[in-house]
């Protein structure tokens, strides 16, 4: 195994590593996003059936 197949394998292992890392990234920041919006459409429920009505 020459010096270039072991540069080529790691740049290759690194930009799996960093491939892997975004994507986890990524959902994570979605899922949360999710409930936020969840959390915010709960708290609007909420407070559409407990604010007094105005008949």
């Amino acid at each position: 195994m020459s010096n270039g197949t072991l540069v080529i394998e790691a740049i290759t292992t690194l930009a799996v590593l960093i491939h892997a890392y975004w994507a986890w990234t990524i959902a994570i920041i979605a899922t949360l996003t999710v409930l936020l919006l969840a959390l915010v459409g709960v708290l609007n429920a909420l407070y559409d059936h407990y604010r007094p009505r105005k008949d």
